[in-house]
C-alpha cells in the first residue's frame, strides 16, 4: 500500500509541499542558471560562425569579381590585335569587314558574356556589330548599325593611348536614348585601335553582361541574409528590392541610396576598407573591390543618353562595396531556434526534478517520522527509568520500615517469651 496518504497524515501536507518546493525551486534555479548559459555561448558560437561564413563568402566573391575582370580584358586586348581587324584597316574592303563579323559571332557564341561585341571607327560610328540575343548570337545588318560617337563609354574609351583600357561604370544600358527593358546591367570595356601607320582609327568595345555578375552574388550567401552591391556614392547596384536599384539612373530614386536607409552602417563602412559591424538593424560585412589594374581608366559615366562623364577615374577611383546583411529577424530566428530546444531539453530536465523533489520530500517526512518516533520512545524509556528508579526507592524505604517494624516486634515477644519462661520455671 502506498505510504503517501499516511506520511500526509502523520506529518501534514504543509511540511511535504514545503519540502518539496525548496526541493523542486532549487533544482529549478540551477537547471535554468546552466541553461541560460549554454544559451548565449551557443547563439554566440551560431552569429561566430555566420560571421566567419559570410566573411568567406563575399572574400570569395571579390576575387571572383577581380578575375573575371582580368579575363574581360584579356579578351578585349586579343579583339584589338586580331589579324583580320587590322587587314579590314589596311584593305577597308567589304570582305574583310564581313570576315571579322564571322570572327566577332563566333567569339560571341563561345563566350556568352557579351551582350554586344563592337568595333566603332574614329567617329563612333559602328561598323561590325554582334548581338548574344539571350544566346542567339547575330550580326547585325549594315542598316541596323548605330552612331555612338556621343556616348561617353565612346569618348572616354578613344582618348586613351594605344594599350590603354576604358572600363565603364556598372549602369544600365541605354538603347536608342532610353533605359533598355527589361533592364540591362551593363560594363563597357574599350580599347583603342592603331593601323599599322600608328594612326588611331577606332574603339573595339566589350558590352559585358553585369547580370551574370549580380546573378554569382545574388546566389552566393544561400540562408545567410543577403548581399549588395554598392557603387563609391553608396547607391544600390543589387540591392535588397529591385525598386532600390539603379538610383543615380533615374530622377525618382535619387534617395534611394544605402546611407539614407542605414546611415550608422553607411558612415562607417564608407571610410574603411572592409570590416564586421552589428547594429540593431542587424549584421553588416562588407569589403571594397578595385577590379581595375593599374594604369586602366575609368569615369563617372552619364545616366542619360549623350550626357559626358562628370569625371574620369584613375584604377584606384574605381571602386564597390560589397555588403553582406543579415537583418536582426535572421539572426533573432537562429536564437529563437536555439532557445526552443533549450525551452524543451528544460522542462523535460524540469519535470525529472520534480519528481525527484517529491521524492526526496517524502524521504524527508518519513525520516522526520521516524526521528519523531525515536525522540518519543526515548522519552517514554527516560519516564519509564525514572519511574522505576523511584519503585526502588520506595521498596527501599518500603522494606527499611517494614524491617523496623517486625525488628521491634520480634524483639517484644522474644522479651515476653523470655520472661514468662523465666516465671515457669
Amino acid at each position: 500500500m502506498d505510504s503517501k496518504p499516511k506520511i500526509i497524515q502523520q506529518v501534514g501536507l504543509r511540511l511535504v509541499l514545503r519540502r518539496f518546493l525548496v526541493l523542486f525551486l532549487s533544482l529549478a534555479a540551477v537547471l535554468g542558471g546552466i541553461l541560460a548559459l549554454f544559451y548565449y555561448t551557443e547563439v554566440d558560437n551560431e552569429n561566430a560562425l555566420i560571421k566567419t561564413r559570410v566573411q568567406g563568402t563575399i572574400e570569395s566573391r571579390i576575387e571572383m569579381i577581380e578575375s573575371e575582370f582580368q579575363l574581360i580584358v584579356s579578351d578585349l586586348m586579343f579583339l584589338s590585335k586580331q589579324n583580320e581587324l587590322l587587314e579590314m584597316l589596311e584593305s577597308g574592303e567589304a570582305g574583310q569587314r564581313e570576315s571579322l563579323a564571322t570572327e566577332y559571332l563566333s567569339f560571341s557564341a563561345v563566350k556568352g558574356i557579351y551582350d554586344q561585341i563592337r568595333f566603332l571607327d574614329e567617329t563612333g560610328m559602328e561598323v561590325v556589330r554582334v548581338n548574344f540575343n539571350n544566346g542567339n548570337p547575330s550580326i547585325v545588318p549594315d542598316e541596323q548599325l548605330q552612331s555612338k560617337g556621343k556616348r561617353y563609354y565612346f569618348e572616354d574609351a578613344f582618348v586613351l593611348d594605344q594599350g590603354g583600357v576604358f572600363v565603364s561604370p556598372l549602369d544600365l544600358n541605354i538603347e536608342r536614348g532610353e533605359i533598355e527593358q527589361p533592364l540591362k546591367p551593363m560594363i563597357r570595356f574599350g580599347t583603342p585601335v592603331f593601323d599599322s601607320q600608328g594612326q588611331k582609327r577606332g574603339i573595339v568595345l566589350l558590352n559585358y553582361l553585369g547580370a551574370n555578375l549580380i546573378h554569382d552574388l545574388e546566389i552566393a550567401l544561400g540562408e545567410y541574409g543577403q548581399v549588395m552591391l554598392l557603387n563609391s556614392d553608396g547607391f544600390w547596384l543589387k540591392g535588397i528590392t529591385p525598386e532600390d536599384e539603379w538610383g543615380f539612373m533615374y530622377e525618382d530614386r535619387s534617395n534611394r541610396t544605402f546611407g539614407n536607409d542605414f546611415p550608422e552602417a553607411w558612415q562607417r563602412i564608407s571610410l574603411s576598407e572592409s570590416g564586421q559591424l552589428r547594429n540593431a538593424d542587424g549584421m553588416f560585412t562588407y569589403i571594397t573591390t578595385y577590379p581595375l589594374l593599374e594604369g586602366q581608366k575609368s569615369s563617372t559615366g552619364a545616366g542619360k543618353a549623350f550626357a559626358p562623364s562628370v569625371q574620369r577615374l584613375e584604377a584606384e577611383g574605381y571602386f564597390w562595396k560589397l555588403v553582406s546583411y543579415v537583418s536582426t529577424d535572421v539572426l533573432n530566428a537562429g536564437a529563437s531556434a536555439i532557445l526552443g530546444r533549450l525551452l524543451l531539453l528544460y522542462a523535460a530536465m524540469v519535470a525529472v526534478a520534480a519528481g525527484g523533489s517529491w521524492a526526496v520530500a517524502r524521504a524527508g517526512a518519513r525520516r522526520k517520522l521516524a526521528e519523531e518516533a525515536l525522540k518519543k520512545y526515548a522519552e517514554q524509556l527516560k519516564q519509564l527509568n525514572i519511574r522505576l528508579q523511584e519503585l526502588d526507592r520506595l521498596k527501599s524505604v518500603f522494606l527499611a520500615s517494614m524491617s523496623h517494624e517486625l525488628r521491634t516486634s520480634l524483639n517484644s515477644i522474644i522479651g515476653f517469651t523470655s520472661i514468662m519462661l523465666q516465671g515457669m520455671s
